[in-house]
């Protein structure tokens, strides 16, 4: 990972850190938000002007339309996924690209749909989604970040909102909404007053990005720009090439993967020919050496994860290769220093400093997890 990518992710996870997962993705908000955008057209002077091109579209519109469009795919796709890991994972790549494209001000938010679909899309103002099936088949943050910057680049180059200025977008495309709860019912009564005031369809602009599709052009433009806002945070640059091979190679079914996007082979072939970044490695469990021995679990670049076996009390030690990490394991554990002792509870861990004497002091057969120097020998 290179030092560029290191203090993005570091700024993504300050980021994520300032706010709870529940409230990255606030969809009870968007109620709120249609309301405000209803008030707004009811006080401009001239809304249609909406209506007749992108350019009459300010941010608070494009927000507002995008919160409608958001909805209706959420609807379309059952949900949202809502496990920790999956939001963190997704919001920290996602945020990290969105913090350094061309829209930095917009207010990203990023989401896995529940569906086995193999699909992404975007919409007005900040919304990108990535289905669960599409998001399972990203092995690493280089592939996902292929697939983030793709859509990001349909939001910042503002595709969505130029079907609208083409007035392109199919007109009578069905409100998912209907019937669903009482406040979806409210929130679809709310979607068609936008259609009428702003000469915006929701239906059928959700219509013509999730069904329809973006023109080929697009496509490849957007695959273009998301690959280099990839490139230009520290990802590989072979990540989104590397998910369009997999797939292809896994075999391309146009009813569920990628539906509305034009040909993999053809997308493959216009991005520049790059190897395709080493796979996340998967973690394995380990189990402790049942001889009672120094057994080696792990490498940590220089250093050994080791499992020490305690006899009563160990001989002194005293390294000055480095620090050592004692964590008790199974049974309380004595860290005994000249100065004093430190008594460890299972899972609680001390750092002993280069060159500190200290033994081990534990009833027989007790465990202690060591993480120190490779050349740190335990008796």
């Amino acid at each position: 990972m290179s030092p560029r990518r290191i203090i993005l992710s570091l700024a993504a996870s300050l980021v994520l850190a300032a706010a709870p997962l529940s409230a990255q993705l606030d969809f009870g908000k968007l109620s709120k938000g249609l309301d405000k955008l209803k008030q707004g057209v009811d006080t401009a002077k001239d809304a249609s002007k909406v209506a007749k091109g992108v350019t009459g579209i300010g941010p608070e519109e494009e927000r507002q339309i995008g919160d409608a469009v958001a909805l209706e795919i959420i609807a379309k796709y059952g949900g949202v996924v809502r496990e920790s890991d999956v939001m963190h994972r997704v919001n920290l790549v996602g945020q990290a690209l969105a913090r350094y494209s061309d829209r930095p001000d917009l207010e990203w938010r990023f989401a896995v749909l529940a569906s086995d679909t193999v699909n992404a899309f975007s919409a007005p103002g900040g919304w990108v989604f990535i289905t669960r099936g599409l998001y399972e088949r990203a092995d690493s943050d280089d592939t996902l970040a292929g697939i983030l910057g793709h859509e990001i680049a349909h939001i910042t180059n503002r595709h969505a909102l130029k079907i609208v200025e083409r007035n392109e977008a199919a007109a009578g495309g069905k409100s998912l909404l209907l019937k669903r709860s009482s406040e979806a019912r409210e929130l679809n009564a709310q979607v068609q007053q936008i259609n009428a005031q702003l000469g915006v369809d929701i239906g059928g602009l959700v219509k013509a990005i999730v069904e329809t599709g973006f023109d080929a052009p697009t496509e490849y433009e957007a695959d273009k720009d998301g690959r280099q806002l990839a490139v230009t945070n520290g990802f590989a640059p072979g990540g989104l090439r590397a998910v369009l091979a997999n797939l292809k190679q896994t075999g391309e079914n146009r009813k569920t993967m990628f539906s509305t996007h034009p040909p993999l082979a053809v997308r493959i072939q216009k991005l520049p020919d790059e190897p395709a970044p080493p796979a996340a490695p998967k973690p394995l469990p380990a189990k402790l050496d049942p001889a009672g021995n120094a057994g080696i679990l792990a490498r940590l670049g220089g250093a050994v994860v080791r499992s020490v076996a305690t006899d009563d009390a160990s001989a002194w030690h005293q390294h000055g290769e480095g620090e050592v990490l004692l964590q008790a394991l199974g049974a309380a554990v004595q860290v005994e220093f000249r100065e004093g002792a430190v008594v460890l509870a299972p899972g609680e861990f001390v750092l002993v400093p280069r060159n500190r004497e200290f033994r081990l002091v534990a009833p027989a057969g007790s465990r202690v997890l060591a993480i120190a120097p490779g050349a740190v020998a335990f008796d």
